[in-house]
């Protein structure tokens, strides 16, 4: 699992996201925290597809949803999110299909 969270890392920060917290075996990965770009909805779409897609040793589910959202940050970059469209994301991903996808699918 620690691969696989260093790969969620890399691929969340190459498309602009913010990995808010890791629990357990899950990720939420945040877009437009510190940053806001016009395109987040669309980085985070991506971001989630390559994590999908990329994942060739465990099953994934992902959800995303768009909206805005309750931050809080201290100056050492930490921080928390929430508000529906973070509770509706983790609803969205409890409900997805499990895939298991290997690289050369």
């Amino acid at each position: 699992m620690a691969r696989y969270f260093k790969r969620i890392v890399e691929v969340s920060e190459a498309y602009g996201g913010t990995v808010e917290k890791f629990a357990g075996d899950a990720a939420m990965v945040v877009f437009g925290i510190p940053s806001v770009h016009d395109d987040d909805a669309e980085r985070a779409v991506r971001a989630a597809l390559e994590i999908r897609d990329g994942a060739s040793e465990v099953a994934v589910r992902v959800g995303v949803n768009t909206g805005e959202a309750l931050t809080a940050a201290r100056d050492d970059r930490q921080f928390m999110v929430s508000g529906d469209a973070v509770n509706v994301a983790a609803r969205l991903q409890q409900g997805a299909s499990l895939a298991r996808w290997s690289l050369a699918h």
